[in-house]
């Protein structure tokens, strides 16, 4: 605490850099989905990641808090994460693989020689241009 509450012993009214209030006590982390955001001369806070984000962090933690500068390293059940990112779907390119502990990733898949992108081995997404 930086302050506790003077009409109840034990609560907190205000809490040292570093750490935000929540119930009546000063604490470390933020609930899943938030980040914690301590700024100088400002009381520190839990502030959304982004849509679908479970665990996220700054990408530059010099800079402030802004969703565009926070990445993802744990999406919510169901979702999938991508460069940071979390979605239902994996982007071109790239394939969906489950791993035994049930985590699913993105991998880069091999296309033929005539497509460009593809979202399968055998399912072209964008063919390179081609002379008819």
């Amino acid at each position: 605490c930086k302050r506790c509450k003077s009409d109840s012993p034990g609560l907190c009214e205000s809490c040292n850099s570093g750490w935000v209030l929540r119930s009546g006590s000063c604490q470390n982390t933020c609930p899943d989905g938030q980040i914690l955001v301590t700024e100088v001369g400002v009381d520190s806070t839990c502030n959304q990641c982004n849509s679908g984000c479970r665990i996220c962090q700054f990408r530059d933690p010099t800079q402030p808090y802004s969703i565009s500068n926070l990445t993802c390293s744990r999406c919510n059940d169901g979702l999938i994460l991508s460069n940071g990112v979390c979605s239902t779907d994996c982007p071109p390119g790239t394939s969906k693989v489950v791993s035994s502990g049930g985590t699913v990733a993105c991998i880069s898949i091999t296309c033929s020689s005539l497509c460009q992108t593809c979202l399968s081995a055998t399912r072209c997404f964008k063919c390179h241009l081609v002379d008819p």
